[in-house]
């Protein structure tokens, strides 16, 4: 399934920081990467994603335009870069903050590994918009917790309106840019009883017109 294939990505990914593994999904090739968002990552490709809030690590805005342009760099013309970040009622606190929770398989069949990701009493800095956000790591084996590791990581929460800016500054990307409420593209970025994330997809400039 979905999580026991990410887990192997990480699983295969970790050591070096600067690691890449290549897969093929129904034909096309996929490359997981671990490093620094702000190092170069190589190219070209058709599309780049980065998930699961990875951007909120960058709290500086400088970094967030290196990351963007380092993105735009990796794609062809025309190519596109996902970013997935938690939604704007979150931060604005329109809606309680969420636990974000999932679990993955140990290898081997050894255990699973429970993340647990946000709690609604995290701290959130109105000035600079990050969240001290609290994570939580726990071992299962047969059922019960064999070990767990709790921490707090800073993570700063974007608007909309900022990330057009931050890519703007970055620049090379088209002008136009598509949003949505989740990984699912069904789910509009508005839409107050579904939409979860904020999905931005940006489009690198001098692709063929549509």
């Amino acid at each position: 399934d979905a999580a026991a294939a990410s887990w192997h990505f990480v699983e295969t990914g970790r050591g070096d920081a600067a690691a890449a593994s290549w897969y093929s999904l129904e034909g096309r090739r996929l490359r997981y990467a671990v490093g620094d968002v702000r190092d170069e990552v190589g190219g070209p490709v058709e599309t780049a994603w980065l998930l699961l809030g990875s951007l909120g690590h960058l709290l500086d805005a400088d970094d967030a335009v290196t990351a963007l342009g380092r993105a735009r760099d990796a794609l062809v013309p025309g190519g596109t870069l996902f970013l997935e970040l938690p939604h704007p009622r979150e931060t604005f606190r329109l809606d309680d903050v969420g636990e974000d929770a999932w679990i993955a398989p140990l290898a081997g069949g050894a255990g699973d590994v429970r993340v647990a990701w946000g709690d609604d009493d995290d701290a959130f800095d109105a000035l600079t918009q990050v969240r001290s956000a609290t994570v939580t790591f726990e071992v299962v084996r047969d059922g019960a917790v064999a070990s767990s590791l709790t921490d707090v990581v800073p993570t700063r929460e974007f608007t909309l309106q900022e990330l057009l800016l931050l890519a703007r500054l970055a620049g090379g990307f088209d002008a136009t840019v598509a949003t949505y409420g989740g990984m699912d593209l069904e789910i509009a970025a508005d839409d107050d009883e579904l939409a979860y994330r904020l999905v931005v997809v940006l489009t690198k400039a001098g692709g063929a017109p549509g």
